[in-house]
């Protein structure tokens, strides 16, 4: 699977030229690949040309090739991604004749980082959950050695529900940070700019198994 940043005219056309966009988002998405389209992202209207090239080219760099769709050439914006993505070796091509994607090879769950979610209250709990959408049975396996690994808990997690999201990290609250939990959180998101691919264990975990030991 590649991850693709979609390229293409947007100013001076109607709707910006989002449909094109939504459209070859969505069949690249159907062919099995990750797509990052400019068209998704949460800049409001209004601003500045430069803020969304430099909002766009930071989506861009998370990328491994470019897929760019027809009036490329005539768009000073899709000209400055694509002298950029091939200055740093990345692939550039017609959108239309991007492949579909070659079945995924197995994921070695040495390769999965599970990272734990504190509760942003004082339930004392955690959520399991690593960057990018891994095999179900790859992430549990993953999980169930980094709580071994945590406090030595020898927990089965067979048969448990995983999601595959999208996340983006946000500021958080005043309340939440007036506690001292966190200064971001990570929200639910849609696919797309800011926006990165999570694998979630769909259930929350006691923070510690541990017994205190009776002095």
């Amino acid at each position: 699977m590649k991850r693709i940043y979609i390229s293409g005219p947007m100013t001076g056309l109607p709707n910006l030229n989002f449909p094109a966009f939504h459209a070859e988002a969505a069949r690249l998405r159907a062919m099995g690949h990750e797509v990052v389209n400019p068209a998704e992202g949460p800049l409001p209207a209004g601003l500045p040309w430069a803020d969304y090239m430099r909002f766009d080219i930071a989506a861009l760099l998370t990328c491994t090739m470019v897929a760019v769709l027809p009036g490329w050439g005539k768009s000073k914006g899709a000209r400055l991604e694509c002298s950029i993505a091939l200055e740093l070796g990345m692939t550039v091509q017609a959108a239309d004749s991007v492949q579909l994607a070659a079945p995924a090879a197995a994921v070695s769950q040495d390769r999965i980082n599970v990272f734990m979610g504190y509760a942003a209250d004082d339930s004392c709990q955690i959520q399991l959950w690593a960057r990018g959408h891994h095999d179900h049975a790859a992430f549990l396996s993953a999980c169930e050695r980094a709580l071994m690994d945590w406090d030595e808990r020898n927990t089965s997690l067979a048969g448990k529900v995983v999601r595959h999201e999208h996340w983006r990290t946000v500021a958080a609250d005043a309340e939440t940070r007036a506690r001292g939990v966190w200064d971001t959180l990570h929200v639910l998101s849609k696919p797309g700019r800011g926006a990165y691919a999570v694998t979630v264990l769909d259930e929350w975990l006691p923070l510690s198994t541990r017994k205190e030991i009776a002095a």
